[in-house]
């Protein structure tokens, strides 16, 4: 019996190359399997520099930054003849880069008439009718500002000839615009415009319907203008189903005064119930209540009276030094977005990623020409004075 377990030494050698081979393919297979893959050359041996190149690959939501009043005139100009663009936007243009799309309201023409509010010497002198350098629709382009509102009080300072200037000079730097000083689409220049934004780190994706795509609409107003309110209802039901993010930028309210009128109030009302995603307005040179409020089909909406001066050389008070601007970030769409233009109604694909959108405040003063980033003190005074218009809510929904 004892011989029948007895192995020979190259019996044994012979068995235990079969088991090597098995347990070397076996682990083959497992690696395999892992898709793990080492190589000692490549920078993705460093596990943080990995990680870190992963991060980058991530998708990021969309953001948007809208901003109040733009003013290059008077002794805003006298500091950029003497110091430049790049002075007066500070450190401003570093937050912008964030953005996927910066929009503000430019609070007057840019055209080659010659300022009546700065003289020879330079000096700035007071006066309301502005223009601004023709240099100043490159600077915004070079700034990061994508877009721009024209629906205010000061555009058509220059008359007609002014304002097609400024529509030329904007086209040449690639800035885009909407809104009319009279609320009225002259030469097919459109009281409106709209832009479709591609998330980042995607890559290359074709078409507005891309799932990664988010198209947004902005309507301008101006209440001193002429009133044409069922212009701007048009306007909202011909852009709603074309767009996921629709806001009206109205030029409105009482200069000075952190409350908004009664007929603000309708109106923001009358444009949400609409289609309305968002109401951003501009004019009184202070920041004015911030609010929500439930439309007649159930969605809920931001409504911003005023951002006060973003740019502006009102430095006489606290209030018109220090504005705010709105950012709102989108969630990466999962799904394509179904455009139907024959129909007026809100898809559901838009009315989800307007009713995901989140908001923050990011603060912003302009003393001496410049903006800059207040410092702890002002911004809590700033928040302070948001409080007491907007009560303390507020912060419940809204960033800071």
């Amino acid at each position: 019996m004892r011989r029948l377990y007895h192995i020979t030494r190259w019996n044994f050698i012979g068995i235990l190359g079969i088991v090597s081979t098995v347990i070397i393919v076996v682990f083959m297979i497992i690696i395999n399997k892992s898709n793990i893959y080492i190589d000692t050359n490549s920078n993705f041996a460093n596990t943080a520099e990995f990680n870190q190149k992963l991060e980058v690959q991530k998708p990021k939501n969309i953001k948007i930054l809208v901003l109040g009043d733009m003013m290059f005139d008077r002794g805003v100009r006298s500091k950029i003849n003497t110091s430049g663009f790049a002075e007066i936007f500070g450190p401003a243009t570093t937050t912008f880069a964030e953005y996927d799309l910066v929009v503000a309201n430019l609070e007057g023409p840019i055209s080659t008439y010659k300022s009546k509010t700065i003289l020879d010497t330079n000096k700035s002198i007071p006066g309301f009718q502005f223009t601004f350098a023709t240099g100043t629709a490159k600077a915004l382009k070079d700034a990061g500002i994508d877009i721009v509102s024209l629906a205010n009080n000061h555009t058509d300072n220059f008359g007609q000839s002014g304002l097609q200037q400024t529509r030329q000079l904007l086209d040449e730097a690639g800035v885009k615009y909407f809104g009319s000083p009279q609320n009225i689409d002259q030469n097919n220049s459109g009281i409106s415009t709209s832009t479709c934004l591609q998330a980042r780190n995607l890559g290359t994706q074709d078409g507005v319907t891309n799932a990664n795509n988010i198209c947004v609409g902005f309507i301008g107003w101006h209440e001193f203008g002429s009133k044409n309110h069922q212009e701007i209802l048009k306007e909202i039901a011909r852009l709603r189903p074309l767009v996921d993010y629709l806001v009206v930028f109205p030029h409105w309210g009482e200069e000075y005064k952190k409350t908004p009128h009664i007929e603000q109030v309708r109106l923001a009302r009358v444009w949400t119930d609409a289609g309305a995603d968002a109401v951003i307005g501009a004019h009184p040179h202070v920041i004015q209540q911030i609010t929500r409020r439930t439309t007649a089909d159930g969605r809920i909406v931001p409504i911003f009276y005023s951002l006060g001066n973003f740019i502006f050389d009102q430095y006489f008070s606290f209030d018109t030094t220090h504005g705010i601007g709105v950012e709102i970030e989108f969630p990466i769409p999962t799904v394509a977005n179904s455009k139907d233009s024959t129909t007026s109604t809100i898809s559901t694909s838009s009315r989800g990623v307007a009713q995901s959108a989140t908001y923050k405040i990011i603060n912003f003063s302009s003393v001496g020409s410049k903006v800059s980033i207040p410092d702890a003190s002002s911004t809590d005074r700033m928040i302070k004075d948001i409080e007491t218009v907007s009560g303390k809510s507020v912060w419940s929904w809204l960033k800071r």
